[in-house]
């Protein structure tokens, strides 16, 4: 916002430059920019490009990488918002080069040793399909497997057991499962039509292809 004090009545507007919402007074519809900074920039750096080019560090050479040195996200994408919304640093950088990018394409990092994230370099951007992408990430090594995995790194993260979508079972039903069918007690489908599940739960129960972790 403009003001330190809060508009009566306030009128929500977007800015031109950065293109992020800010309230009003109703008195001041006029204003296209949320701030003097914004103010400041647009009337310095009118075009996308310039803007573009004001945050990025092309110092190592036509061929390197060119680094974005703001408007970073924490996954290490560049993004810019703009009043038409928000959109990839990388991604504009290619349109900015060779034009409209083909609905449903990716723009892939194809910077030497790697995908560099924050590489705006036109040089480093070519289009593909997610599969293509994906081909990328394998190809340099950065899919996370093993002791990287999500699964390991951040067990948390993972919906198992009762904290699944959907879920029918519970772990006192799955230890009861395994005990009673161990037993000789019931076989899968009277264990299906006591727990209320396909007998094909039941089997993925008993063979640990599904509650694994619970013994």
């Amino acid at each position: 916002m403009r003001k330190h004090s809060t508009p009566k009545n306030p009128v929500t507007l977007v800015c031109a430059y950065c293109g992020k919402p800010f309230d009003v007074f109703p008195s001041e519809q006029h204003l296209r920019h949320c701030s003097k900074s914004c103010a400041s920039y647009a009337r310095k750096y009118p075009t996308a490009a310039e803007r573009l080019e004001h945050i990025t560090d092309r110092s190592a050479g036509r061929d390197a990488c060119w680094l974005l040195t703001s408007n970073l996200e924490p996954q290490g994408y560049g993004v810019f918002h703009t009043p038409q919304g928000t959109i990839k640093a990388h991604r504009l950088a290619y349109e900015l080069a060779y034009g409209p990018i083909p609905e449903g394409m990716l723009v892939r990092h194809k910077c030497p040793g790697g995908g560099n994230r924050a590489c705006v370099n036109p040089r480093h951007l070519a289009l593909g399909t997610i599969a293509d992408n994906m081909r990328d990430r394998e190809e340099d090594g950065r899919t996370a497997r093993g002791d990287r995995n999500g699964r390991r790194t951040k067990p948390e993260a993972t919906a198992r057991g009762e904290r699944a979508a959907c879920v029918k079972l519970t772990i006192d039903a799955v230890r009861e499962i395994r005990r009673a069918y161990a037993a000789g007690e019931a076989d899968g489908p009277r264990l299906a039509a006591r727990f209320g599940v396909s007998p094909s739960t039941i089997w993925a129960v008993l063979r640990r292809q599904t509650w694994g972790h619970v013994t």
